[in-house]
């Protein structure tokens, strides 16, 4: 497989990530004050989208970022092509898993659930684990030193901060409900 058609898919598999937030979050009933308090989230969010999908869009389509290029053995480029389909498929799964839970914050509400079922019988956190997983694949897939990669740097800290936020907000969940 050559680089242009892995650029073009991971292209391919981004935006199918953000059409499928945008179908999730159109459907997202909250109050916007509590959204717009998470500024750390946001902020990790905007980050997020420059790594994900500006910088590589960028990188694509123009020709300013050659001097930064490398270059993998093309014995690489199926398993990487497999590893992101995989990831790509999580991510799916994890946010159909969530369904009706799935908020783009972490506010408590009366009826808040702990999910188990689905991908996250198996994972406790799918969708932060394909996140990881698609910027490992940028690395190999968009294969420039900055475009690369930057999600790498971005999704890392930004998994690790939702996560322990996510843990500490299932934990007053499940105190919550013993009394």
């Amino acid at each position: 497989m050559e680089r242009a058609f892995l650029e073009t898919i991971f292209l391919c598999g981004i935006a199918l990530m953000a059409l499928l937030q945008l179908y999730y979050f159109q459907n997202f009933d909250a109050d916007r004050k509590i959204l717009n308090a998470q500024k750390k989230k946001r902020m990790f969010l905007y980050l997020l989208f420059a790594g994900i999908q500006v910088i590589p869009f960028v990188y694509i389509f123009s020709i300013d970022f050659g001097a930064t290029d490398y270059h993998f053995w093309k014995w690489l480029a199926l398993p990487v092509f497999l590893l992101f389909l995989f990831c790509l498929w999580l991510f799916v799964k994890g946010m159909t898993d969530l369904g009706r839970w799935w908020v783009p914050g972490q506010e408590l509400k009366e009826d808040l659930e702990l999910v188990t079922t689905g991908a996250y019988r198996y994972v406790r956190h799918p969708m932060y684990l394909a996140l990881l997983g698609l910027a490992i694949c940028q690395v190999f897939m968009i294969q420039n030193w900055i475009a690369g990669p930057a999600s790498l740097f971005l999704v890392t800290p930004f998994c690790i901060f939702q996560i322990r936020r996510e843990e500490r907000t299932a934990g007053q969940v499940f105190w919550r409900g013993l009394y």
